[in-house]
């Protein structure tokens, strides 16, 4: 007995406070329990601290905080709350210096993160370090998970703890575990991690590889998100890897076979099949049959009638088209369609039904301003030039004469079925009235009843069954006095002086048909050829008198201006001498100033030398002889040096007039010299011009006579 006693004694030595010890539930109360620790009296604890667990049954074990042996009431106090939270910052502890993890609980959102529950021990978890992308707060909290510590602080109770690290580490596993299957050539499995304008990421567990656009399918897209999905499942082929750059390129279109492989089984030439419109250029549209398989609708073939300038008037995108495949290239994968080879063409056969010459009626359909285009019949249009409208009428606009949708009756002019082109005319279905004038008419004859149509200035346009011009040169009246005189609609008398069928002109003359008409009664009528020649040998003298009549006055122009130009000169000669002339005399008039200026100065040295004469001689009155003499000798030293100077100033005086001859004579030598040489140009102009040769004018003058 005495022995337990001794046990008991050593054991409670050896227990601290402070400490976690294991004690065994001896009794259980409403609120508390009863924990035998093994000192002289037990510990209560409120049921309230056995928060994590179930409040234990008597003769369970545990673990509880020593806070006092014995407190002033004698009794033992003991924690389980404390304990449990001196044990969490253990493991804490533990797990920090180890670079384990630990268990949290997320509770709620803080201040740039959330707060988690370690099992009693609150923790800061920043939002950058829950996943590799931003979270929203709801998917997480009440959640549990992993985290390690990245912070431990006991004295301030600070832990920061961090799951993205935990995710990072198992991500180099799995990148690890992926580059070992990764290789060219390898089917692998990804999910679709992001898509860009270029293709799509995919993440192949921890490696990410491009999935380009134009290796997604065959076909033609526009966007990797037409086919492709955040999040989707999808199997792809390793076409290139380098894993020093961590980069991947991934083909999924080649895991299927290639649609041009068997495309002469699949499109035969001449088969009518359907296809989208999937692009649209300015020379034709792309109509796809399948993914990957693309023909080309070029603008010729859209319509056999309609001239199609845009193809996206006549085609939309998206469209679904039926089209007939005329060609086939496998080797350059093209393929060439025809959407207007599914109507028969309305050209085959034009030649026969509607041959050159033969009459036929056609509505008109659209005005140009160089025609009206005239449909036939279906898909076969006609174009009516604004020349073969009228024969007579000058017509400015077709829409003038003729109105859209109205029936008329032409002729076929020239047909071409290989470039579907056409051309009719209105006016050949009536007879050239120009022939028919030229037939009744021959040169001389005279129209009485000529009705003026328009009044110009150089002349008078005239309507006797077609139209003819009379020029003012062949009227009675002047040019001056012709839209006073006439006006559209009068008729007046002229006679037929020219006729020219390739330019459909008749030319009349107005003047001088009545005697010529007198004289020419008795007289047997002139051959129409004759007279034309007659006409036209007049025509020409006429033409020559007025071209040397040109000659004549232009080389009268010649000699006024030359005229003009030699006076000029004279009164230029004459200015620059009237020049020199005053130069000269200002020169004379400073030297004589200069002259001036210099016996001025002599004038008052001579004055102030008698004066200084003067006192000397009253000195000398009062000096001795000998004083005079030497007295005498300066004032004639003085004269002689005065007289030096004077002779000086002459001869600069003669040297300047000399000098300004000299200068007057060579001023003179240059304007002579001059003078010659425009003498001698004028003389060798002369010479260049040609001189009008006696015959010549002998010439012109016999045929003024004739």
């Amino acid at each position: 007995m005495d022995e337990d006693i001794i046990g008991m004694i050593d054991e409670s030595m050896k227990i601290k406070e402070g400490e976690i010890i294991k004690g065994k539930v001896v009794k259980v109360t409403g609120g508390d329990v009863l924990v035998d620790v093994g000192l002289k009296s037990e510990g209560i604890i409120p049921s309230s601290e056995f928060k994590k667990t179930t409040v234990p049954d008597v003769g369970d074990e545990v673990l509880v905080l020593l806070e006092k042996i014995e407190n002033d009431e004698g009794m033992v106090v003991l924690s389980k709350e404390k304990a449990d939270i001196m044990h969490v910052w253990n493991t804490v502890r533990e797990s920090y210096e180890a670079g384990g993890y630990v268990e949290g609980k997320i509770v709620k959102t803080v201040k740039g993160g959330f707060q988690v529950d370690l099992g009693g021990i609150n923790s800061f978890l920043p939002g950058s370090q829950v996943d590799f992308q931003p979270v929203s707060p709801e998917d997480y909290i009440g959640t549990i998970h992993n985290f390690k510590i990245l912070k431990l602080s006991e004295g301030r109770k600070n832990i920061v703890i961090s799951r993205r690290a935990i995710l990072e580490e198992d991500m180099e596993k799995k990148r690890e575990e992926t580059w070992q299957k990764v290789e060219k050539g390898a089917i692998l499995e990804g999910k679709v991690k992001n898509i860009t304008d270029y293709g799509a990421f995919i993440d192949l567990g921890g490696v990410d590889g491009l999935l380009h656009i134009g290796d997604i399918t065959w076909g033609r897209l526009s966007h990797a998100s037409e086919v492709l999905k955040i999040g989707d499942t999808v199997k792809v082929l390793v076409l290139d890897c380098d894993r020093e750059q961590q980069r991947i390129a991934l083909g999924r279109k080649h895991l299927s076979p290639h649609p041009w492989e068997d495309i002469d089984k699949k499109y035969k030439v001449g088969s009518i099949v359907t296809g989208k419109a999937v692009s649209i250029t300015d020379y034709g549209a792309f109509v796809e049959l399948e993914p990957g398989v693309e023909g080309l609708v070029h603008i010729s073939e859209f319509s056999w009638t309609q001239k199609v300038r845009k193809p996206s008037e006549f085609i939309s995108l998206g469209d679904i088209v039926e089209v007939k495949i005329l060609s086939v290239d496998k080797e350059q994968q093209r393929m060439s369609l025809s959407i207007r080879s599914l109507v028969e063409n309305p050209w085959v056969g034009a030649t026969e039904r509607h041959p050159v010459g033969s009459s036929v009626k056609g509505i008109i359909r659209k005005f140009t301003n160089y025609g009206a285009f005239v449909e036939l019949e279906d898909g076969i249009e006609g174009l009516l030039h604004i020349k073969d409208i009228s024969w007579t009428k000058r017509i400015s606009h077709p829409a003038d004469e003729l109105k859209s949708g109205q029936e008329i009756e032409c002729k076929v002019l020239s047909i071409d079925q290989e470039t579907h082109r056409l051309s009719v005319g209105l006016k050949q279905i009536e007879e050239d009235p120009l022939k028919k004038f030229v037939e009744e008419h021959a040169i001389g004859d005279i129209i009485p009843d000529a009705i003026i149509t328009r009044v110009l200035d150089k002349g008078i346009v005239v309507d006797i069954g077609v139209e003819g011009f009379v020029p003012y040169s062949q009227m009675q009246d002047p040019p001056s006095e012709l839209r006073r005189r006439y006006s559209i609609g009068d008729k007046i008398a002229v006679r037929l002086i020219e006729i020219n069928e390739e330019k459909r002109r008749l030319i009349f003359s107005q003047s001088g048909y009545e005697p010529l008409l007198e004289k020419e009664k008795g007289k047997p009528k002139i051959k129409r050829e004759d007279e034309e020649e007659k006409v036209a040998k007049e025509m020409k003298v006429e033409i020559v008198a007025d071209k040397e009549k040109e000659v004549e006055i232009a080389a009268d122009k010649e000699k006024e201006v030359e005229i003009a130009a030699d006076k000029e000169m004279k009164v230029e000669i004459a200015a620059d001498k009237e020049k020199v002339v005053e130069i000269a005399a200002d020169k004379e008039k400073e030297v004589e100033i200069v002259a001036d200026k210099k016996k001025v100065g002599t004038a008052k040295k001579k004055v102030k030398g008698k004066k200084k004469d003067k006192a000397k001689v009253k000195k000398e009155d009062r000096d001795k002889d000998v004083k005079k003499d030497k007295g005498k000798k300066k004032i004639i030293g003085k004269k002689s040096i005065k007289d030096k100077e004077e002779d000086k100033e002459k001869k600069k005086v003669k040297k300047k007039k000399v000098d300004v001859k000299k200068k007057k004579d060579l001023e003179e030598d240059k304007k002579t010299k001059g003078r010659k040489k425009s003498k001698e140009k004028g003389e060798t102009e002369d010479k260049k011009k040609p001189k009008k040769s006696k015959k010549k004018t002998s010439k012109i003058k016999a045929k003024k006579k004739e």
